[in-house]
This record gives C-alpha cells, structure tokens and sequence, in this order.
C-alpha cells in the first residue's frame, strides 16, 4: 500500500510548524518568520531575514530528483534564492548540493492528530461540492438585500448597463463559502428587499416610532415576547423582488491566473 497522506498535508504542517526549524545559509543558521504556498515548483516560500527562501518539499529526498525538479525551469531561481529540502526521509544525499532538512517525526505525529478532524473535512469538500456540481435539477436561492446593501445591489445587479454581477467578500465565514461553491449555471437567484415598516403607530422593542424604516426578522422563542407589543403593529413591505438565473457559478478571483482577473475601475456617480 502506497502513502495515504497526501503531500500537501505535510506542506500544511510546516507552514503552521516553521519555526521549530532553523535553516543554514551561507554557514550561518538563519530562523524562520513565516511560510506561504508557491507556485508548485518551489512548494512554499520561506521569509528569512526579510528575505524569500525557497523550499521545496518530498517524502523521500529522491523524489527530488525523480519528479524532474533539477531540470523544472524554476530551478535556477530555486538555487539563486538558496533553496532547501524538507523531507521526512533523507535516502539519498547530497541532492544537487541542496541542503535537505528532515522534519521532526514527532511534532509532525502529534500536529497530525490535532488536526486529523479538520484534515479529514477538507480532504472530503471537494467530493461534497462535486455532488452538487453534478446534479441536474436547478435549486433556488434566496439573498436578503438589506438598505446598506441596497446601493451595491443597484450597481451590480439592478442597473442595465453593468455586468449583472453579484459577490461576497473573502473573509466571509468558512460555512457560507462552502454555500457558495454549490451555486451552478442555470440556478435562480432571488433577491428581495429592503423590508420596510410601513405602519403608521409601529414602534421598536424600546418604544420608539418605527415607521418607514427596516424589519429584521424576529425569532420565536424568548424574543417572542420581547417584540410581542410591537409586532402587531407593524405593516410588512418588501420594496422590491428580483429573480436571475446564473449564467457562471461560483468564481473565486484570488484564485484566477492573471488572464482571468478582471480590470476595474472608480464608478464615481455612486458616491455623489
């Protein structure tokens, strides 16, 4: 039976664990201060001293060589930025004179089984949102256009001359991307929105006039009394409904070549 770890499990460890490794360089050791994913060949990018050091990483140092990367055209930029080896085993040395640094077989144990659950989900999302991508039958979707999100919604959307573009911001929580990623062509989207109080006498939970301005939605349970007054005086009104069909499903720009990222530009009449 072959490895059942996948390669890039043991880069995610020594992007979390970098600073238990000291590297040499010019015979002097030199402490990591941070790590970031490359391009494929070098795996990751060290910071040192200020400074980019590239590091590729292998299971066995003679992998080094049997994936070809002496030869990858990357290679003389990986030497000129005094490359090195993180292996787990070093079995053939020296490879292309570059120094090979072995990881500590008990740290790497012990991150991996505090990391097994999280791991293990990441390791599967990919088969989740697969699913969803395969399936024939378009699903509906439903977004809340709030009155700050009004505007955005007017440029993006509603307004005939643009793009017809709609999107979230990166630091959105992890449970909402995955959401997104199951959004495919041909699924409608409804927008709906700002609610509206429209009642003469309504009043908020403190007592204050509520009239013409925004509903959020209540929950049962212990709220239900504390709105209970003034719920009943209340006249819902949704200001406006939109449903568009996706023609694109979900597009992550950060991870678009540069061919693909789009150009933009200050639409200085939303802002007057």
């Amino acid at each position: 039976m072959g490895k059942l770890i996948d390669e890039k499990v043991f880069q995610a460890y020594f992007k979390e664990r970098f600073s238990e490794y000291i590297i040499e360089i010019n015979g002097k050791k030199e402490q990591i201060t941070g790590v970031t994913t490359g391009p494929d060949f070098p795996d990751l990018y060290c910071t040192i001293n200020g400074k980019t050091v590239h590091c590729e990483v292998e299971w066995l140092s003679s992998n080094f060589i049997k994936h070809n990367h002496h030869t990858h055209k990357n290679f003389p930029d990986f030497k000129k930025h005094n490359g090195f080896l993180l292996v787990f085993d070093k079995d053939e040395q020296p490879v292309s004179d570059i120094q090979q640094i072995i990881v500590n077989e008990k740290d790497f144990k012990k991150w991996f089984k505090k990391n097994a659950g999280k791991i293990f989900d990441e390791s599967v999302e990919e088969f989740k949102t697969g699913s969803e991508k395969r399936r024939k039958t378009a699903k509906v979707w439903i977004v809340y256009i709030s009155p700050d999100m009004k505007k955005n919604f007017r440029t993006g959307i509603d307004d005939p001359k643009r793009t017809k573009t709609w999107g979230w911001p990166n630091n959105v929580p992890k449970p909402r991307i995955s959401m997104l990623k199951k959004m495919k062509k041909d699924d409608l989207l409804v927008f709906f929105g700002p609610t509206i109080n429209t009642g003469k006498n309504a009043k908020d939970s403190n007592g204050k006039p509520n009239s013409g301005k925004s509903i959020y939605a209540r929950m049962k349970g212990t709220y239900t009394e504390l709105y209970k007054s003034h719920i009943n005086k209340e006249n819902y009104k949704i200001e406006q409904i939109s449903v568009y069909r996706i023609k694109k499903g979900y597009w992550n720009e950060s991870n678009a070549s540069e061919e693909e990222k789009r150009k933009y530009e200050i639409i200085k009449k939303i802002f007057k």
